[in-house]
């Protein structure tokens, strides 16, 4: 459930216009569209989810704009760590 929190946590601060930055210590994180200046608009953290033992594996339906103003649906996959320190990193980057 962390890890799933984690995750919530890292893209509601997307959503609300913050940086990933702003969530260090507690939560080290990338992804590039929001590096990118890329907007999210929505997201849903979709219930299938897969472990490795150590890293949540999670599936993420999300809306994003870009700078441009154009509006993309994706589903996009996110690889999040609780231990030694909480991590959230888009899985196929």
């Amino acid at each position: 459930t962390s890890a799933r929190d984690a995750c919530k946590t890292f893209l509601s601060a997307w959503k609300e216009g913050k940086k990933a930055t702003d969530l260090a210590p507690k939560i080290v994180g990338k992804d590039s569209d929001w590096e990118n200046g890329r907007t999210l608009e929505s997201f849903e953290i979709l219930p299938e989810e897969r472990s490795d033992g150590a890293n949540l594996f999670l599936k993420v339906k999300r809306t994003i704009k870009t700078q441009k103003g154009a509006v993309l649906e994706q589903e996009v996959g996110y690889v999040v760590g609780t231990s030694p320190v909480v991590t959230v990193f888009r899985s196929d980057q």
